[in-house]
């Protein structure tokens, strides 16, 4: 996936940052960056892109996103349009600088438990804090500590992350960034325009046109961006969209169905069943 570089802002003083975000709302351009990013949800709900994976995030959730891997969390309009809340998002982000990932101290057998996590960090992976005893606390603590005391907790939420054992992964294989303008805020625009037009039919001429390609042009680029058509990228997010609407035990299976797009029932169903990999029945059992 292509998307723009981004900088973080890690000073020459330290091997990493912790950074807290209390803002209206997630928003931002699709972008990319060397750090080994761990975010932690504390407040708002929405989407997350990450290379080729598409899924909802809630207050909770724990995301660990790999280096150089193309990634964009945006706030639901309906949450933010809500809520009385100045602050609707709040997260804690800690970002691993390469001075951090490629130190000889991690060579040694006693940090077995980094070299764990970097396996898994490599194509990302994400869980909820229910998983994890006490991991919110150390995110919460880590935000005030300096020096040592600061280091020692990251290694505590490292060693953790490791030994996790309930969490599903990100991407069947690791998406390196492709630094490129042009194509990152080609592919940004596709996104915006996708979340926010969804519940309606968007056919490929439309969504051509938003990309200032041709249709033919427009499929070629989308697959090579993202490893998947638009199609299966839209019934990707729809159906993602449903499910967070399945927890609403108000709405009918039906009302789901349109509400996100599908303006059949039995199509809706089968494409469920296809990436949930269970019925919305099903899935709605699970979620109440």
């Amino acid at each position: 996936m292509k998307a723009l570089p981004f900088k973080i802002p890690i000073t020459s003083n330290e091997s990493f940052l912790v950074q807290e975000d209390l803002l209206d709302r997630f928003y931002g351009i699709l972008h990319t960056h060397p750090e080994i990013q761990i975010t932690l949800i504390l407040e708002s709900t929405g989407t997350l892109f990450a290379g080729d994976y598409i899924g909802d995030f809630k207050p909770g959730d724990l995301f660990v996103i790999g280096s150089d891997c193309p990634h964009v969390l945006k706030s639901d309009d309906l949450q933010q349009e809500a809520s009385d809340a100045s602050v609707k998002a709040h997260a804690v982000s800690l970002f691993l600088g390469t001075k951090f990932l490629n130190n000889q101290l991690f060579e040694i057998p006693e940090a077995q438990a980094f070299v764990e996590f970097m396996k898994q960090a490599q194509n990302g992976f994400f869980t909820q804090v229910s998983q994890l005893p006490d991991i919110k606390e150390k995110f919460l603590k880590i935000r005030s500590e300096k020096g040592m005391s600061k280091l020692i907790l990251l290694f505590q939420i490292i060693e953790t992350l490791s030994s996790c054992k309930k969490y599903d992964v990100l991407l069947e294989k690791p998406v390196a960034g492709i630094v490129n303008e042009v194509d990152g805020k080609r592919l940004n625009d596709i996104f915006e325009y996708t979340l926010e037009h969804f519940t309606k039919p968007i056919t490929i001429e439309e969504i051509s046109d938003i990309a200032f390609l041709t249709p033919q042009s427009f499929c070629r680029f989308f697959k090579r961006s993202t490893r998947k058509t638009y199609v299966s990228f839209l019934n990707e997010l729809r159906i993602n969209k449903a499910t967070q609407l399945l927890r609403n035990k108000e709405l009918s299976v039906s009302e789901i169905s349109f509400q996100c797009g599908f303006n059949n029932l039995s199509h809706f169903n089968r494409q469920f069943l296809m990436i949930k990999k269970k019925t919305p029945s099903e899935s709605r059992n699970t979620l109440l």
